[in-house]
């Protein structure tokens, strides 16, 4: 959502470096997002095992005091088994995974082994989700996503549906004849389209420029990016409305491939109490 602003002081710069790790897979093992040279904003860290699989994933969000680790098992063909999410106050969720024909059944518990819900994932002959459905412990349905894709198995309608089957929202996708998304469509339930996202590519296919527009709210953010020979983004700028001054800047750092760090300067305004960033955040 784009983030908006009320009685706006004078905007106040501010420096951030986002960090990464890998190991000798090339994965990411550590993501530290650091206020300039001092305070932590935000933590990740990553485990793997022998074949690769992510086995644990722990996220800190340092300034909201929040905490959250996943942890994952695996079948002998690769599959995942369970997964356990562990949350402040030693709550956990615990997702059971079955395998069936062209078919996942997942069964939700607590801790314990109280049941919490259950889902069902129905995938086409590609092995795609075609179909993902959530109840919660009553059995009401919470959720349910459907999937359609093009001839060459790329993804062209998602549509969502909440509680009681209520319709939530549409997205489309369009591609250019390479099969690169250059068109996202958000629709409400009347057909009318309410989100528009827009890719333009340079010659070999890299994304140049970003557009979102949120068209109920007459908001928009414009992304720009500056590619090194290697196509790798070293700059991006993020504008906000019709605004040819940028919002946020960041520049970025790759070892081979990877990149592992990334210096953001945005523009923070004081409301209220506290900051907010004038950012789009998807």
């Amino acid at each position: 959502m784009i983030s908006t602003h009320s009685e706006v002081e004078q905007p106040t710069q501010r420096f951030e470096l986002l960090y990464r790790e890998y190991n000798e897979r090339e994965q990411m093992t550590l993501e530290i997002e650091r206020q300039g040279e001092g305070q932590d904003l935000h933590r990740e860290e990553y485990e793997f095992d022998s074949e690769g699989r992510k086995t644990r994933e722990y996220k800190h969000f340092i300034q909201e005091e929040m905490e959250q680790t996943h942890r994952w098992t695996y079948d002998e063909q690769g599959r995942i088994l369970t997964e356990i999410a562990e949350f402040e106050g030693g709550f956990q969720t615990v997702k059971h995974f079955a395998y069936g024909d062209g078919a996942i059944e997942i069964r939700i518990t607590d801790e314990e082994g109280v049941e919490e819900g259950k889902e069902t994932r129905t995938l086409d002959g590609e092995g795609r989700e075609i179909e993902r459905v959530e109840y919660d412990e009553e059995g009401t349905l919470k959720l349910h996503v459907t999937t359609e894709y093009n001839a060459v198995g790329k993804k062209t309608r998602v549509e969502t549906r909440s509680w009681d089957d209520a319709f939530e929202d549409e997205w489309m996708y369009e591609y250019d004849e390479e099969g690169r998304l250059t068109v996202e469509k958000q629709l409400n339930q009347e057909g009318y389209i309410i989100m528009r996202r827009l890719n333009t590519l340079d010659e070999k296919g890299n994304v140049i420029e970003y557009v979102a527009e949120d068209l109920q709210r007459k908001e928009k953010l414009r992304r720009t990016y500056v590619l090194n020979e290697q196509g790798q983004v070293i700059t991006e700028k993020a504008f906000m409305q019709d605004s040819e001054e940028p919002e946020a800047t960041a520049v970025n750092e790759y070892e081979g491939e990877l990149l592992v760090k990334k210096e953001i300067t945005a523009q923070f305004y004081q409301t209220s109490n506290e900051y907010q960033r004038t950012f789009y955040s998807e």
